[in-house]
C-alpha cells in the first residue's frame, strides 16, 4: 500500500516520552531545565511545537518539522540529552547503562506517530491537552500550568474537545 502524505505534510507527528521510572516527577521538579532544553534544541534543529504537555513522568507533543526534514530522532534525543546533563544519575542505573554512559532518566524509546490529516491532527492536540485531566492532574485543560492549552485555545474562541463544545467565556473555558 503506498503511504499516503498528510495535507499537514509529511512531516507531523504526535510522540509520548517517558522517563524510566514511571512514578518520578522530574519533568516537573526540574521544568526549568527541562524548558531550556527545548530552548536549545530549538534554537540548533528549528520545529513547531503545535501541543505539548508534561505530567510528572511523561510528555505529549505535537511537532510539525520543517519541510523535507524528518529527523525528530536527533531532536528528540538533543531534548533529551540536554535535560538530563542537568540532573544527578539516577540511583536505580544498571550496569549497562552506567557503561554506556546513561543517566537512566528516560525511557529509550518513546511513541510516535505520524500525523495524517486534520481530523487527525485536531484529535491528537486534544490528546495532549486533556491528558493532565485524564491523568488525575486537574479537572480541566486550562487548570494544568505545564501545557499547551492555554496558547492554543488563545487562538480559537470555540472549539470541540473530546466530544464536547468548549466556549470561552471570559478568560476561563466552559464545557457544554
Amino acid at each position: 500500500m503506498r503511504d499516503r502524505v498528510s495535507p499537514y505534510g509529511p512531516n507531523c507527528y504526535f510522540f509520548t516520552l517517558r522517563l524510566a521510572k514511571r512514578d518520578d516527577d522530574a519533568l516537573l521538579r526540574h521544568i526549568t531545565a527541562l524548558r531550556q532544553a527545548m530552548r536549545e534544541t530549538l534554537a540548533r534543529r528549528p520545529f513547531r511545537i503545535d501541543a505539548i504537555a508534561v505530567l510528572p513522568d511523561v510528555i505529549h507533543t505535537v511537532w510539525t518539522l520543517p519541510p523535507n526534514d524528518n529527523d525528530y530522532g536527533n531532536r528528540i534525543g538533543m531534548w533529551k540529552g540536554r535535560f538530563f546533563r542537568h540532573l544527578p544519575p539516577a540511583p536505580h542505573r544498571s550496569l549497562q547503562q552506567i557503561k554506556r554512559g546513561e543517566k537512566g532518566i528516560w525511557q529509550r524509546r518513546f511513541w510516535e506517530h505520524r500525523i495524517r490529516d486534520h481530523a487527525d491532527f485536531e484529535r491528537h492536540c486534544d490528546l495532549v491537552h486533556l491528558s493532565p485531566v485524564h491523568a488525575g492532574y486537574c479537572q480541566r485543560p486550562e487548570g494544568w500550568p505545564y501545557s499547551s492549552y492555554s496558547r492554543a485555545g488563545s487562538l480559537r474562541s470555540r472549539r470541540r474537545i473530546g466530544g464536547r463544545t468548549i466556549r470561552r467565556r471570559r478568560r476561563s473555558w466552559t464545557m457544554m
